[in-house]
């Protein structure tokens, strides 16, 4: 009688973990803080679904210096940065973002990506622009944000993607490739999105 009870407790336990772990996953929350590196060494920490544009290790959300997406879904955010202090976002479709950079005289441009705003982004950011310095795009892939570092080195273009792991434990958050190009050639090289 006493094991029948105890294996009864022990699979109601495995029940509720199970259930537990399901409804963890897919609940569409970002978990947890991760600080990425861009081919130039600058630092970006995605923390929840903010992006922080430095090596953030706060227990509280920033005041300043970062660019947060709210909604369930996500979708794309790409920013490139101009040496004349502009941030030209495009999204996958307006979305509430919010921004907060410590630097109070940027101008911010913010461009839905599909038609005509989608070919306004890409007539403003060109890589073979003097005045452009990077593009950095976020991805949103099973509640985290996979980034995509593009800056500009002299006439090339340094690109670091980090690697979409699609496991069902989401280990792999720092792998990624580096390559480089010329910032002549269309859109870095063809390769436009880097995912």
């Amino acid at each position: 009688m006493k094991n029948k009870s105890y294996k009864k407790k022990v699979a109601i336990t495995w029940m509720i973990l199970m259930v537990l772990v399901v409804l963890s996953s897919c609940n569409g929350h970002y978990k947890g803080r991760y600080i990425y590196t861009t081919p130039t060494g600058k630092y970006v920490t995605v923390y929840d679904d903010y992006i922080i544009f430095e090596k953030y290790e706060k227990k509280k959300y920033p005041k300043e210096n970062y660019f947060r997406i709210n909604g369930y879904y996500k979708g794309s955010t790409t920013l490139f940065f101009k040496k004349n202090n502009t941030i030209s976002i495009t999204r996958d479709y307006y979305n509430s973002i919010i921004f907060c950079f410590n630097q109070p005289e940027y101008k911010i441009n913010v461009y839905e990506r599909s038609g005509r705003e989608k070919n306004d982004y890409y007539k403003e950011c060109s890589f073979a622009d003097s005045l452009a310095v990077a593009e950095y795009s976020f991805w949103d892939e099973r509640s985290h944000f996979w980034p995509v570092f593009r800056e500009v080195v002299g006439d090339s273009v340094y690109i670091r993607t980090y690697k979409m792991d699609r496991s069902f434990f989401m280990k792999n958050f720092y792998d990624y490739k580096d390559t480089v190009v010329s910032r002549y050639t269309e859109r870095c090289g063809g390769v436009r999105y880097c995912y």
